[in-house]
């Protein structure tokens, strides 16, 4: 059966000489694995819509649960610079891995993929990449059924104060339990506000805001640590941002 859908390619397998293997997460159909027969070959006419982080409307065959071949693609972003910008191409590698690791083959999630597809654009138009990382970060959470609880007291229900984050707890924590948990991270009003704003925010809503580094940290020792705590995945492209960043790459 021939399929139509708008997607992302979020990985691309060689397959022999001239062919590809691409996981595109679609707007229709979510995650599904398509072979591009001689993709590869000079000239060939699928060679810019199976390039890692390119935005197109894709037509391909698939029977059944069997993995699809493109018929034909037409390119809406290629994301060209997200490719060749060494950091955001770790940034951009790093949102492909958390959707292609925690969204299961076949399920339509049309909501995240709006939010990848804003994501990607963001990064590309120069907006703050820490923030849109945490951003996209803080929408897996969300789809994975760990979005922290940032308005009542994560461990006991109750009234939340003094801006304090029980990573395993997972949410805000009130002065009772924040003293049971002395790994809880505390954040400056600021950045926890902030971290608010990231759980309800939509990525296509965030304009060109200045953060300190300060807080930028905060958001950053929260985030790694939600996420590094309730999904538990070593994350092959994070370990190669950080070392970018460490560096100042």
């Amino acid at each position: 059966m021939l399929h139509r859908t708008e997607g992302i390619v979020i990985r691309g397998t060689d397959y022999g000489e001239n062919s590809k293997i691409i996981t595109i997460f679609t707007e229709k159909f979510g995650k599904v694995g398509v072979m591009a027969r001689g993709a590869k070959k000079t000239g060939s006419r699928h060679g810019a819509v199976i390039q890692l982080f390119t935005y197109a409307d894709y037509m391909f065959f698939r029977s059944g649960g069997r993995m699809g071949t493109l018929s034909q693609g037409e390119v809406l972003a290629s994301h060209r610079r997200l490719r060749e910008d060494l950091l955001l191409s770790a940034r951009a590698s790093y949102l492909a891995e958390l959707t292609d690791r925690l969204t299961d083959d076949g399920e339509p999630a049309p909501g995240l993929f709006g939010q990848l597809r804003l994501a990607f654009a963001a990064l590309e138009e120069g907006k703050d990449a820490q923030i849109i990382t945490h951003l996209y970060e803080m929408k897996m959470l969300s789809h994975a059924g760990y979005a922290p609880n940032l308005e009542r007291c994560a461990v006991c229900g109750g009234e939340p104060s003094g801006y304090a984050v029980s990573i395993r707890g997972g949410g805000a924590v009130c002065p009772v339990c924040r003293a049971r948990d002395p790994e809880a991270v505390q954040m400056t009003e600021k950045a926890f506000k902030l971290l608010s704003v990231l759980a309800r925010a939509d990525i296509g809503n965030i304009g060109r805001i200045e953060v300190r580094p300060e807080t930028k940290a905060q958001l950053k020792t929260v985030m790694r640590g939600l996420i590094d705590t309730h999904i538990g995945i070593r994350w092959r492209s994070r370990h190669v941002m950080e070392q970018m960043e460490k560096y100042g790459m």
